[in-house]
Parts: structure tokens; sequence; C-alpha cells
């Protein structure tokens, strides 16, 4: 048998002149352009590039990202870095007599952690805070009140949808 019938030959058995290769490739290409890149801009100048819809797609499931308000969405000044929600209620005493805020109210935040003023929507009040990140395993030391990250640019070491505690005594 000469050089080039065996090289053929062996082609052939390899697959490398066949078709089927080929049919496969193009199968896998189409499925995964069905697969969508999401992007999220977590404001730094980094971004980070996740698919956030992998295993839905494999499920067969057409469901985009979850997204999240804006401060400004939820009733903040354009200033404010990050929003809380209050998870409980408080009673607040200002000049003007006693104030409840309710769980679901927002507090706007113009900084990270720690001491700071907080604006509160649909309430002519600023109040003084301590926000405090929260050990998952421990409750709030008394008498802070529990509070979930909601939106914006969170301090480093808490993600939207963490709670964190409220201290309005020591505000």
């Amino acid at each position: 048998m000469s050089m080039i019938a065996a090289i053929i030959t062996a082609a052939a058995l390899t697959g490398i002149l066949s078709t089927s290769p080929l049919l496969v490739y193009a199968e896998d290409t189409e499925t995964s352009t069905d697969q969508d890149m999401r992007q999220k801009n977590v404001g730094s100048g980094d971004s980070l590039n996740f698919n956030c819809g992998e295993n839905l797609i494999k499920a067969g499931v057409d469901e985009a990202c979850a997204t999240f308000p804006t401060p400004t969405e939820v009733g903040c000044s354009a200033d404010t870095q990050w929003d809380v929600t209050l998870q409980e209620s408080i009673e607040l005493f200002t000049p003007g007599g006693p104030v409840t805020l309710p769980p679901g109210t927002i507090l706007c935040l113009l900084d990270g952690l720690g001491f700071q003023t907080a604006t509160i929507p649909g309430f002519d009040i600023i109040v003084g805070v301590n926000v405090i990140a929260k050990d998952p395993n421990e409750p709030c030391p008394t008498p802070a009140i529990t509070a979930k990250a909601t939106s914006g640019t969170p301090p480093e070491g808490v993600m939207i949808g963490d709670i964190v505690c409220v201290d309005f005594a020591g505000g």
C-alpha cells in the first residue's frame, strides 16, 4: 500500500474526513448562542461577568438576571451611597414628637459603616445612626435593630441583601 493510500485510510477510519464532527460542532454552537452573558457593573470601574442564567438555560427556562433598584429609585437623594430597609419597627423621639418607623422603612446613607446621618424618604426628619456590620450568627447588640442592604454601593464586606445592625441611640 502506498504512503498516500495509508494516510487516506487512516484519516477515514479516525473520522477526519467524516461530516459527523461538523454536525456535532454546529449543534454545540447553536446551543451556546442561547446563553446570554450578563454584566454587572459594581461601580468601581471593575465589572463582574457571570452567566446568571446558566442553570435556567440548561433547564429550558428564559429568565433575566436579578436587578436591584438604585437609591434614587427608592426615594433617596442622588448623593446617597447606599440604603437599608428596616426589618423591625422603632419609635424615635423627635422635637416634633414621637415617630414610629415601621418595617420596610428606608434609610438613605451617605457613608459606609459607622456613625452618620440618615434621611428617610416619606418622613421629614434626619436621624443620627450607627450602622454596624452584622455577624450572621449573632443578634444585633441592644438597642440596635436589623436592616437589609437594599441598593447603592454598600461598604466593603456588605452586599446587597445582607443584614446590618442600625443603632439609632448611638447615632
